[in-house]
């Protein structure tokens, strides 16, 4: 991930941190349709909406929360094909009770075998003059808290010689 190679600024919430990444920053657990690019707004749609990963503290879990808001020049039916099919090659599982697609929008959920992960895709098509497909994905993780120790080996940060010199 290019995230480890670039400072970013960590926000400070009530009950954890964020930080906004790169389109290139993007989980690959969760593929995106060829050709995505970050969704935008303003008169241009120059302003862009940069994904989020953020971490919420919780007394006896954490939550590991990936969002973010993308533009596929695709039809809509394409796109929410293409994302089924990636998700379940990448050994997601789909919810079909959660799994609602209609003529112009759609929610799709899966869920991770043996992980207490889940992904929900929203799909919504946008018309003329735009004519591609808003993608908006929620990844979740839960982390239960452990009383297991960490070895040495799990604490050592590999860039930390760099910082020394």
């Amino acid at each position: 991930m290019a995230i480890i190679n670039h400072i970013r600024k960590l926000n400070r919430e009530d009950d954890g941190v964020s930080l906004r990444i790169n389109l290139e920053d993007w989980a690959t657990d969760v593929p995106l349709p060829p050709h995505t690019s970050l969704l935008g707004f303003g008169e241009n749609y120059e302003l862009l909406i940069y994904p989020e990963w953020r971490f919420v503290f919780r007394p006896n879990e954490t939550y590991d929360v990936l969002t973010g808001m993308f533009k596929v020049p695709m039809p809509f039916a394409d796109a929410v094909a293409w994302s089924q099919s990636q998700l379940k090659k990448t050994g997601w599982v789909e919810m079909p009770e959660s799994t609602f697609i209609q003529a112009e929008w759609a929610t799709l959920k899966f869920e991770f075998p043996h992980l207490a992960t889940r992904v929900t895709m929203s799909f919504r098509w946008r018309s003329e003059p735009l004519n591609d497909t808003q993608i908006t994905i929620w990844r979740v993780t839960k982390h239960l808290a452990s009383d297991e120790p960490i070895s040495d080996s799990q604490l050592s940060f590999p860039i930390q010689e760099e910082a020394v010199k």
